[in-house]
């Protein structure tokens, strides 16, 4: 080789111009940036806002399942009633009183609930996410950090899954199936959400805001009492399963037991001196705490369990409920499997403190009314135990198991498909009711335009009508799949609200008045319908049209 050609030692280590030329332009020369990097920038970003997107999250599934109830306008056996009048003491005489302060400043400033129901229901969707949002980060808040954004990301993510579990059901869409009240059942929800997460917050003063937080929602739905006590005291045993402190864990139960007891007691006594004062009447649903009677309900309760566990008393999939309950009942029992004796006796009071404030409400009740909305604490029972699972097995390094066949993964896995399912039947449940409005609305322009007809032959005007029934009343259409006491119930068979309907659609102001007797055996006596037929089913005697519902 030449050595004439080899560089120095000195000309080596100085670059020559060309190179010394090219190195900045390389430093400074923009990387194309691919799709895929943009992405990933994108959702780095997205992650220092995980909050954010879990509340997003949330309200876009409380959105889309319920968007069908904003699309269009529903109405139930009692909207037509209350459509310009909402009738505040009535909600004061079920001891709802947070309702009764509500509607009288609806109805002071001609807020009509009812034709206003595509504002409040939105409202409600809101107070829904709000509500499935702090609980989610209640019980966030007793799980160990994450290790990564993306971790803390799921985590949360599956938490606020088990959480809308006590909303996103079908025992409470029969309740906002009254759009009349998605006002008060909004600040209700959300009210009780917020409760639950200031119960876990240190010191006097959130504790005194949850329990007035408590005593608003109960204020507005007395089963919000159960969701109220199974999210509190399921949360109080989770914490005590991470620190193990017994005397503290004692503590909270006994806070939360007291101030759910305080509110519901209030509630009672509260209805109780304001009918001794005449400022209410009886509602017929009142408290009734003879022993004779609380066992006669537990004994109806224990009855129902069945038709609650199978099918949701007829509002889900037959079986679906009963296996993921036996999923949640294999995963607690891997849970508790080597905890001490005095782990399973707090488990097991708190289990069963909890399930009997979810039907508190029916427990007292002078004449017990399992309405599907009336349960809906049982839902929050539910998602109590999932929570527990989850935090407790996250903690323990459980949870994060890919395999199949694992508990954790199975668990996930029909979670997900129970929310599915839920929001599925939550759609055919209001499928099944705009069918029976739009066919009860059909009917009652039919019953106006005979009403016409008569009028214009008679020459009599029409200003009365009276509602009798033939031998064996349907309740429900026949395309009407779901028929649980008002759900689904033909509005033009319902006695209190059956003209109110009849005079929406026709623009009358007919009053309501009984049919005698002698009316009813002349016309109507062993008639049994099998569909409308206004041309045998109305009849007129003066100035009086009356309706047989068949």
């Amino acid at each position: 080789m030449n050595n004439s050609q080899r560089p120095t030692r000195r000309q080596a280590r100085i670059p020559s111009t060309r190179q010394a030329a090219d190195k900045p332009f390389e430093s400074k020369q923009a990387i194309p940036s691919s799709p895929l990097n943009a992405e990933q920038t994108l959702f780095s970003q997205a992650l220092q806002h995980i909050n954010g997107l879990v509340f997003a999250a949330i309200l876009a599934t409380f959105t889309l399942v319920f968007f069908c109830l904003i699309w269009r306008n529903h109405f139930s056996t009692d909207s037509y009633l209350v459509r310009d009048y909402i009738a505040p003491f009535w909600h004061l005489s079920l001891g709802r009183y947070t309702s009764f302060a509500i509607y009288k400043v609806t109805d002071a400033i001609g807020i009509s609930t009812t034709t206003s129901q595509r504002l409040f229901i939105p409202f409600w969707i809101v107070a829904c996410s709000i509500a499935t949002y702090a609980v989610t980060t209640t019980f966030y808040s007793l799980c160990k950090p994450a290790t990564t954004k993306t971790g803390e990301l799921g985590l949360k993510l599956l938490l606020a899954a088990a959480s809308s579990l006590s909303w996103l059901n079908v025992f409470h869409t029969d309740l906002i199936l009254f759009p009349e009240l998605a006002l008060s059942t909004g600040i209700g929800v959300a009210a009780v959400g917020l409760s639950v997460k200031l119960f876990f917050k240190e010191g006097i003063l959130a504790k005194l805001a949850s329990a007035l937080l408590l005593y608003i929602s109960l204020g507005t739905y007395q089963s919000f009492i159960g969701i109220y006590l199974s999210l509190v005291l399921f949360g109080s045993l989770t914490k005590f399963l991470a620190d193990k402190d017994y005397a503290a864990a004692f503590k909270r139960g006994v806070i939360a037991c007291i101030s759910a007891g305080f509110g519901a007691v209030l509630n009672v006594m509260l209805v109780k001196i304001l009918l001794a004062l005449k400022v209410i009447g009886d509602s017929g649903r009142g408290a009734d705490l003879s022993p004779l009677n609380v066992l006669h309900n537990l004994f109806e309760l224990l009855t129902y369990q069945g038709a609650l566990y199978w099918n949701a008393d007829g509002l889900f999939i037959p079986g679906v409920i009963l296996a993921f309950m036996v999923i949640v009942v294999l995963c607690l029992a891997h849970i508790l499997r080597t905890s001490s004796q005095q782990t399973k006796r707090l488990f097991v009071l708190t289990a069963i403190l909890s399930y009997l404030a979810a039907f508190a409400p029916h427990i007292i009740e002078a004449h017990i009314f399992l309405t599907p909305r009336s349960n809906v604490a049982v839902w929050s029972f539910i998602a109590s135990l999932v929570l527990l699972v989850i935090v407790t097995w996250h903690n323990e390094n459980v949870l994060q198991s890919n395999r199949v066949l694992s508990l954790p993964t199975i668990l996930k896995g029909s979670l997900t498909l129970l929310l599915i399912m839920s929001a599925l039947m939550i759609q055919d449940i209001a499928q099944d009711v705009y069918i029976s409005n739009e066919a009860d609305r059909i009917h009652a322009l039919a019953i106006g335009t005979a009403i016409r007809t008569y009028e214009e032959k008679s020459g009599v005007q029409v200003t009365k009508i009276g509602l009798t029934s033939d031998k064996k009343q349907t309740n429900a259409y026949s395309e009407v799949r779901y028929n649980r006491y008002e759900m689904g119930h033909r509005i033009l068979t319902i006695p209190y609200s059956y003209y109110c309907l009849i005079n929406y659609m026709n623009g009358r102001e007919l009053v309501n008045v009984p049919v005698p007797d002698e009316v009813h055996n002349r016309y109507f006596k062993d008639k049994n319908w099998d569909g409308f037929n206004v041309n045998e089913q109305l009849v007129f005697e003066g100035d009086t049209a009356y309706l047989c519902s068949y």
